[in-house]
């Protein structure tokens, strides 16, 4: 008998019908980062920021909305277009194609802050993370401000978080292996048989720090962000922290 499961998988955000169910379903997961993100950014009035994988631009608009300037960029041309349609009244905010690696068209120090929201587990290589790091340093200011969120090591290695999440390893999969592939899931309704799946890397928080310091940046917070009584009940049953956010600084010399 024919499975009647429906699986969206997802590595490039090009699938329409995936983009639409991402934004559906995984809004009240996105605003757990963006809430941690948005205080630890405050206050926003006057700075300018670069968003880097805005992908719907939903937390560039709420960073526009506090009067600060927001640049935003994603690789994905679809994201992109959706966001200068629904965003096109919006002040202060400006959306591009472009690479995170590939700055140049941003003036060096020229940066209060660079925002980073879940986009190092879509990165394929570690040359890649090295180079979004380094543009980073490159375009903030002395002593600028760097947020980025990742998936919480103990989430990563956690196959069965919820009803709703789960994680699937490769064969060779090890936390102590940067690029190792694994897929973070998501269901979609109740009876378990409509899914979202990323296919994502896992990179070593060592190996974050490293990384971190050659761009000339450094962390000076961390932050473990948890689910409030504004969220879905699933969401707040969760005994595990999903997400980790770095708080980073440019070093002032």
């Amino acid at each position: 008998m024919r499975s009647t499961t429906r699986t969206l998988k997802v590595s490039t955000y090009k699938n329409p019908g995936f983009l639409k169910r991402y934004e559906q379903k995984l809004k009240a997961r996105q605003r757990i980062c963006f809430r941690q993100i948005m205080k630890m950014l405050k206050p926003l009035k006057g700075k300018k920021i670069l968003d880097v994988g805005c992908g719907p631009g939903n937390l560039a608009k709420e960073m526009a909305d506090l009067r600060a300037s927001i640049v935003a960029v994603d690789q994905s041309e679809k994201w992109i277009r959706i966001c200068k349609k629904r965003h096109e009244e919006s002040r202060n905010l400006k959306f591009l194609t472009a690479d995170g690696g590939r700055l140049s068209f941003i003036q060096s120090k020229s940066v209060d802050a660079v925002v980073l929201n879940l986009v190092l587990p879509n990165v394929n290589s570690l040359n890649e993370v090295k180079r979004i790091f380094k543009e980073v340093g490159r375009v903030l200011k002395k002593g600028g401000i760097f947020i980025f969120s990742d998936l919480h090591p103990i989430c990563v290695m956690t196959p069965k978080i919820s009803p709703d999440r789960y994680q699937k390893y490769s064969r060779d999969f090890s936390y102590f292996k940067d690029g190792s592939v694994f897929v973070a899931g998501v269901v979609l309704n109740k009876d378990g048989k409509k899914k979202i799946e990323f296919k994502n890397r896992h990179w070593k928080l060592e190996t974050y720090s490293r990384l971190l310091e050659q761009a000339g940046l450094y962390i000076y917070k961390l932050s473990e962000p948890t689910y409030s009584k504004r969220d879905p009940v699933l969401l707040r049953r969760y005994r595990i922290p999903e997400y980790l956010l770095f708080g980073c600084k440019k070093f002032s010399r």
